[in-house]
Parts: C-alpha cells; sequence; structure tokens
C-alpha cells in the first residue's frame, strides 16, 4: 500500500488514516473493496495533497460512513462535513471530511461505490483518464484499471466539440452586451463560465484528450508549459476595458484552437 507519502508529519498523519480505515472496513462484511484514487492513482501527491477513498460496497451505504466516520473520530475531530451533490453522479455518494488536527489544507474525500452500479466503478477504472488505483483490500478482485475505450471517448469528445460550437458565440456576444450595458458583474461571469471554459475544454481535445472535460483543474501540469503562459494571463482581469480587450483575445485563441481541435477529430479520409 502507498499513498506516495511525503515526510513528516503529513506522512505519519495520511498512514495511520490508511491503515486504521483499511482495518475496519475490512472487517465490514459487506464492504467488499477499499482504493485510493486522485494524486494517489496519479502519482502526483505533495505535502498539501487530501486522500480520495473510494469504497466498493454490497448496497449498505450506511455501513460505510458509519465505519468512516467512527473511525476517523478516533483520531481525530470532525469540523465539517461536506455532503457532495450527485448532479454529476448520481450512484455515487461522497462526503469530504476536515478533521481538526489534520496537516495543512488536508482533507479526506470519501466515495461509496455501490455494487449494483458496475457502470460508475467501470468510469473510474480507466487508467488513461484516473490513474492505476492504490488497493487497500479487495476481496473480490474487482479493482482493476483498464485502458479506456478509444472510440466511445471520440465520440463523446466529437460531440462536445459540436456542443460548443453552437454555444460559444452565444456567449461571446452576451459578454459584448453586457459590457455595452455597462453590467460589469455579469461580463465577468459570462467571459468566465462562457468563453475561457469552453476555450479550455476545446485547448484539453487538443492537448489532454483523456481529461479534456476536467475543467480548470490541473492546467499548469497538463497543457504544454506554451500554451498554460498564453491562457494564464486572460484569468486575471484588471478592469473593462481590458475585459473587453480579452474578449476578443480569447476569441481569436478559440477559433485557432477549435480548427486544430476539428482536424483532430475528423474521421481519417481513407479515399
Amino acid at each position: 500500500m502507498d499513498f506516495y507519502y511525503t515526510t513528516g508529519q503529513e506522512s505519519e498523519f495520511r498512514r495511520r488514516l490508511a491503515q486504521d480505515l483499511s482495518k475496519e472496513l475490512r472487517s465490514c462484511s459487506s464492504i467488499l473493496a477499499a482504493w485510493a484514487g486522485g494524486s494517489s492513482a496519479n502519482a502526483t501527491s505533495d505535502r498539501f495533497s487530501d486522500i480520495d477513498l473510494n469504497i466498493l460496497h454490497a448496497d449498505n451505504e450506511s455501513a460505510v460512513f458509519q465505519i468512516v466516520e467512527a473511525t476517523l473520530r478516533n483520531i481525530s475531530e470532525i469540523t465539517h462535513i461536506y455532503n457532495e451533490p450527485k448532479s454529476l453522479w448520481p450512484d455515487l455518494t461522497q462526503k469530504v471530511y476536515f478533521l481538526k488536527d489534520a496537516p495543512l489544507h488536508f482533507f479526506i474525500d470519501v466515495a461509496a461505490f455501490p455494487e449494483s452500479k458496475p457502470a460508475i466503478l467501470d468510469e473510474f477504472m480507466q487508467t488513461e483518464r484516473h490513474g492505476s488505483p492504490v488497493v487497500l483490500f479487495d476481496k473480490g478482485g474487482r479493482i482493476r484499471s483498464f485502458p479506456v475505450d478509444e472510440q466511445a471517448l471520440l465520440q463523446k469528445q466529437r460531440r462536445r466539440l459540436n456542443e460548443i460550437a453552437e454555444a460559444f458565440p452565444v456567449y461571446r456576444k452576451t459578454v459584448l452586451k453586457e459590457l455595452d450595458r455597462g453590467n460589469a458583474i455579469d461580463a465577468f461571469a459570462f467571459y468566465y463560465s462562457g468563453m475561457l471554459r469552453p476555450l479550455i475544454e476545446v485547448m484539453g481535445l487538443i492537448y489532454r484528450p483523456y481529461h479534456f472535460d476536467f475543467g480548470f483543474r490541473h492546467l499548469k501540469r497538463s497543457l504544454p508549459s506554451d500554451i498554460y503562459r498564453r491562457i494564464e494571463p486572460l484569468f486575471f482581469v484588471a478592469n473593462l476595458n481590458l475585459l473587453q480587450e480579452y474578449v476578443m483575445s480569447v476569441d481569436k485563441l478559440f477559433s485557432q484552437m477549435f480548427a486544430e481541435a476539428k482536424l483532430k477529430l475528423s474521421p481519417c479520409d481513407n479515399s
């Protein structure tokens, strides 16, 4: 078992969490497996990383969180619990825990996977998208990563590129309209959500195809350094005059990146 520990206090805290949770969860017959994802699965952990703990259960979600919370309270006081909305993954229940004695910025994100919904488990077992799971225990040999279905991913990418192509001109026009109205907050909001975010997705289709739909996450490490340096200033807009200028810059860059993405995703002409 390896959580890519750093040295010192952070290491020992994570080690104890992993050992205690593994022991207690394993003892429950309806809990089938536990593994770490996130930065642990991708070997990108640092001293500020959280733990993404994933648990496969035989449709006994209540037992999962009872054991997790009891174990955590034996280690440290729980100061905050966040129940993540199910809007993205309806079959997945996730809770985030803050612990009083944890290292700086640390929290533990616990996801409960029901055995009766194998599709959600399969999504997180795709190596290129989510890394290689760090298994604490696996009673049935279910936790095995596998390659992405390239054809299914390609179809998803093409659909998303078409959606972005239809939506982007609407948001660009909306930003300019709100600028002319003098509605600064509206203009900034539409700029970030309706122009920058789809630009990042289109760039993702070119430069990080397995993570194109990860939004603004991990951009610095997943984009080429020259591309990252090109887009970073576009996130820092000091005033409305600069926003007007940046809208034009994003529009121009979007057109360039969209053309590249469309060419990349187009079916090969074998004639």
